[in-house]
């Protein structure tokens, strides 16, 4: 009971430890004592929190409900004591309430998540957040400046003590490539029923030379014995000592705070949280000190790149991955790298072709954010043929260190491209850009080109790249409640298209007791071409040992799938009267010819990046041959054809006029000067940027773009074009 006088001169209550009236974060009332005889009148006009009742002579109460909001609730009681007419006391008192923080470190919590999310996109200097519409906008800045819009939230919410980085400007954003930037802020909070210490620990991605830092998985060369990736690592520990000063200053020890610490990042920050956040689990803040523990640990990850090879299940971690975002699958998995935790998926392609109001909430934001572009940008199909490239030329961390190619001005691993061209060009300096563009449009049979290819036509021509992996869209998502966890996540919401159509096809052998002769002969005369035998690694009086060949299981037995996708495959093949090919995945290789006649079987073709000069499709349903060098392509054959990736070739035209179940078509980075899409009345995705195409306001073909549009689910580029 706190006793308030007509001459008290206290003009704050505080629901909360200050003058031992403690209502924390939970239900609960403080008895105000008022002196006798007088007449007294208390109210507030925010009712939906806290009452006032029992208005007596010598007493009134003040109740709150639960305060399960983050930040800390406040209001005005106005509180008048009369003596008859006469008016003896009128003071206005600032009532108080902490948050309640209920939420369980080993129990997935939507809304933590998603504030976590927020705290992680403002981490970016250049977002901006406006609260009462709850949008965001991205905008240029100072890569030195502080993230404004964090902190002014983190204060909205109650945080004090906001100190980010090591406390100065010119710390955030330095030239570190092992460093990240980071922001820490403290309130109390009610926990348990008891008032706690809440510490939070956002983290930045990359910025500028951090960039660079992100390729040294095992820093500059190649190391079997490093269980972490190491520039990720030495993140960790900048932040790791820092948050032990910032607890030190504050508190004295981790003993007197006991704190609960919330951890979060985005990209780079997301994989220094996921190892700051593991290591304090099992060990100490600095050594020999007091351990936070499990119990105290929260850390949510968005976008957090694969980070350890010796990951753990740990129940108080939580990532969230979309799956056609290349930087949470680097490092590869098959190279033994992973991350801490759990994992929830989703994919962004799918989710703003089906979900309006993401589609729209990533529209709006791209308009606000971005001059001359309407509409966001996902492609399904990019960035899993690029981990499909990368895995099947690099097969570990030492390849990736150690494997070299000529055909550049020297010979160099894919660990130089990466740190020496890729890097500096997301770093914005000029002649690793006009390097990558060089590499992605003279160099198509390279090695790198389609890496090059990937982020030159990715970021700079779409924006697929930037727009499925900015901190907003994992916001986003999680509004929408998109994310399923890993062992729940099915193919049907994978970007992986080819899990879903051989869901339609047969169940092949491998073993065949009685193959068509026929087609053995053309597979054994492609084996006989350059080193194509010893590419496969077959044995051709074998046929268990032909890997990515199965069979029907027949009177007969034919092929009916086939997957030697980068083996380093070169000349012809043959697979005219494949009558039962369902499934041929060729990508990734050198091959400069295909015949397909009477494959009339066939549901899917993949024959992307290779040397292909022309191409007559036959009767499927998807056709993947982008990055060859078509200069013709026939597809009047294909009449079920829903999706047809030809970019990157030197098509001059095309004729689409027999494909009406079409509905997605990307001929990007061709040569097209006419483009009638007149008979796709399914048409629902479509790229053809970097052509010669009359896209002008009122053009026939500008006219059929604007009805493609106007169909649920469109997602269009075509503004840029080469005229």
């Amino acid at each position: 009971m706190h006793g308030l006088g007509v001459n008290d001169e206290y003009s704050t209550i505080t629901l909360s430890p200050w003058h031992d009236l403690d209502l924390g974060g939970g239900a609960g009332s403080a008895v105000i004592a008022v002196t006798a005889n007088i007449e007294w009148t208390a109210y507030s006009n925010d009712t939906s929190w806290l009452t006032i009742t029992n208005v007596k002579s010598n007493s009134f109460t003040i109740s709150a409900k639960e305060n399960t909001q983050a930040p800390t609730r406040q209001t005005i009681v106005r509180v008048i004591g009369k003596v008859g007419n006469n008016e003896v006391f009128n003071r206005s008192i600032i009532v108080k309430q902490i948050e309640n923080f209920s939420y369980s470190s080993n129990k997935l919590d939507n809304k933590l998540a998603l504030r976590c999310a927020k705290y992680a996109a403002l981490a970016y200097q250049g977002f901006e957040y406006n609260y009462s519409t709850d949008t965001f906008t991205e905008k240029s800045v100072s890569r030195t400046a502080l993230p404004a819009a964090l902190r002014s939230e983190l204060q909205r919410e109650g945080f004090g003590n906001i100190q980010s980085s090591f406390g100065s400007a010119s710390t955030y954003g330095d030239d570190n490539p092992h460093n990240v930037s980071f922001t820490l802020a403290h309130k109390k909070v009610s926990y348990s029923g008891a008032t706690g210490n809440l510490v939070v620990v956002v983290i930045r991605g990359t910025d500028t030379d951090e960039w660079k830092g992100n390729m040294d998985v095992t820093d500059t060369a190649f190391s079997p014995n490093m269980p972490n990736h190491y520039s990720f690592e030495q993140a960790r520990d900048a932040v790791r000592t820092e948050l032990h000063k910032y607890i030190a200053n504050i508190f004295g020890s981790i003993s007197n705070a006991d704190p609960l610490v919330l951890i979060t990042g985005h990209s780079r920050g997301a994989a220094v949280a996921n190892l700051l956040a593991y290591y304090l689990n099992s060990n100490p803040l600095t050594p020999g000190g007091a351990y936070i523990g499990v119990t105290n640990i929260f850390a949510y990850a968005f976008a957090t790149v694969n980070n350890t090879r010796t990951p753990s299940p740990s129940p108080n971690i939580f990532n969230f991955c979309f799956d056609d975002d290349f930087v949470p699958q680097s490092p590869l998995k098959e190279w033994g790298y992973g991350k801490h935790g759990n994992l929830y998926l989703a994919n962004a392609y799918n989710l703003y072709k089906t979900d309006g109001v993401f589609k729209n909430e990533m529209d709006a934001f791209v308009k606000r954010s971005y001059d001359r572009r309407n509409s966001a940008d996902f492609s399904r199909n990019a960035t899993a043929d690029l981990m499909t490239h990368v895995k099947g030329w690099w097969s570990s961390t030492e390849q990736y260190y150690a494997k070299r190619w000529y055909g550049l001005v020297y010979e160099i691993s894919l660990y130089t491209f990466f740190r020496e061209i890729v890097a500096p060009a997301a770093m914005q300096e000029a002649l690793p850009i006009v390097t990558m563009a060089s590499v992605a449009s003279n160099l198509s049979d390279h090695i790198f080109g389609p890496i090059a290819r990937y982020f030159v036509v990715g970021n700079a021509v779409f924006k697929y790249v930037n727009d499925t992996h900015i901190s907003y869209t994992y916001y986003l998502a999680l509004k929408q409640n998109a994310f399923v966890e890993e062992s729940l996540y099915s193919a049907s919401s994978s970007s992986n298209r080819s899990l879903e159509t051989l869901g339609m096809m047969s169940v092949g052998i491998q073993r065949p007791a009685n193959p068509n002769q026929a087609e053995v002969q053309k597979l054994i005369n492609f084996t006989q071409q350059f080193n194509n035998l010893e590419n496969l690694g077959w044995d051709l009086r074998d046929f268990s040992t032909w890997a990515g060949v199965l069979w029907t299981d027949d009177t007969e037995n034919r092929v009916c799938s086939i997957d030697i996708k980068y083996s380093e495959l070169s000349g012809k093949l043959d697979l005219s009267g494949f009558t039962a090919l369902e499934y041929l995945n060729i990508a990734g290789n050198f091959i400069d010819e295909i015949n397909l006649t009477d494959c009339d079987s066939l549901i899917e073709l993949n024959c992307f990046n290779n040397l292909l000069k022309s191409l007559t499709a036959p009767s499927a349903e998807i056709i993947n041959c982008g990055f060859n060098q078509l200069t013709g392509l026939n597809v009047n054959f294909a009449a079920n054809l829903k999706e047809l990736y030809c970019g990157g070739n030197a098509l001059t035209a095309l004729n689409l006029s027999n494909n009406t179940a079409l509905i997605e078509f990307d001929c990007g980075d061709n040569n097209l000067s006419e483009l009638d899409l007149s008979a796709n009345t399914a048409l629902t995705t479509l790229r053809c940027e970097r052509n010669c195409l009359d896209i002008q306001e009122c053009s026939t073909l500008w006219a059929q773009i604007q009805t493609i549009g106007n169909r649920f689910g469109a997602l269009l580029s075509y503004e840029c074009q080469k005229r």
